[in-house]
């Protein structure tokens, strides 16, 4: 998942994050998008974010972390990396 439809990776710096309790607000700043997620979800996509999009890295690091990965929580992390622009 290093890239998806040749898109690169993007960094940290893309997004601004806000934690509200046991949700978050993801805000893509490329254009603005709005994207609500549990901590679940937003611990994932921190987790892909470090290892740079490298899924079995980020399913290493979740297995020792012992979270139970929702298939719902990827793809909605996966729709805030590389929605279309």
């Amino acid at each position: 998942m290093k890239q998806s439809g040749g898109k690169a990776m993007p960094a940290r710096e893309d997004f601004a994050i806000e934690i509200f309790g046991v949700e978050a607000l993801i805000v893509r700043l490329a254009d603005m998008r709005l994207f609500k997620v549990n901590k679940q979800a937003l611990t994932l996509f921190e987790i892909l974010l470090e290892s740079n999009g490298d899924t079995d890295a980020a399913a290493e690091t979740a297995n020792r972390l012992e979270m139970d990965l929702d298939p719902g929580d990827i793809e909605s992390i996966q729709k805030i990396l590389f929605a279309s622009e």
